[in-house]
């Protein structure tokens, strides 16, 4: 049972390495560490029943539901959400219960029991099938979990209006709209302020008027014709 469970959480924890690693280095290398304990002691645990092995797989699962759980309830002290606790998720807690059987079955390997309370070679090979067909059943929906997480993290997109330019002169864009008709506006101002020609359509003043005779001599007692 406990060599079983310890499968199918680092079989969880290998669907969950990529998100982490991309959203910090050195948690990936965690669960990647953590999975590939959890995978290399369930196959040795399978075969062998010494109690050294028995020990560590005991000591290796109990700090991995520690810092789990400290990661949940007041957050980890460093790394860039410190402090910060975070939520639990199908896929963590999935891997949270593995290691618990893993913990349960270890300490009732460890602990003293009669002979006749051991199972036959059939009833071993029974029970292991069982295990694993329950471990399994188990790892297939927190492994599921993982990798949506770590496509959900992959797929954020970045096309919100933040930090677009609106260039037609709306509020947060660049406004060049806008100044081009102030510009166009600053030039007809310019143009009529020095006396410039009146745009069409407008009769100028008959005093302003440039005389017909300007630049033309008369002679004495030449009348105008």
């Amino acid at each position: 049972m406990a060599a079983a469970a310890s499968l199918a959480a680092g079989a969880v924890h290998v669907a969950a390495t990529p998100a982490h690693l991309e959203e910090w280095l050195l948690a990936g290398a965690f669960f990647a560490g953590t999975a590939l304990f959890q995978l290399v002691w369930g196959l040795a645990a399978l075969p062998l029943r010494s109690t050294p092995l028995q020990v560590a797989g005991l000591l290796g699962n109990l700090g991995v539901l520690g810092v789990w759980a400290v990661s949940r309830l007041v957050g980890m002290p460093f790394g860039p959400h410190a402090g910060v606790p975070e939520a639990a998720g199908t896929a963590d807690l999935v891997a949270a219960v593995l290691g618990a059987v893993v913990v349960a079955g270890v300490l009732c390997s460890l602990l003293p029991r009669e002979r006749h309370g051991v199972l036959t070679a059939g009833g071993y090979r029974g029970a292991l099938v069982l295990a694993f067909g329950v471990m399994g059943a188990a790892a297939v929906p927190g492994a599921a979990a993982a990798l949506e997480h770590s496509h959900a993290d992959g797929g954020h997109g970045h096309g919100g209006a933040e930090g677009g330019h609106d260039h037609g002169g709306a509020e947060g864009g660049d406004g060049h709209g806008g100044a081009a008709e102030e510009g166009g506006a600053a030039e007809s101002t310019a143009g009529t302020d020095s006396g410039g020609p009146a745009p069409s359509g407008e009769a100028q003043d008959p005093a302003e008027q440039p005389s017909a005779d300007d630049g033309h001599t008369h002679a004495p007692g030449e009348g105008h014709g």
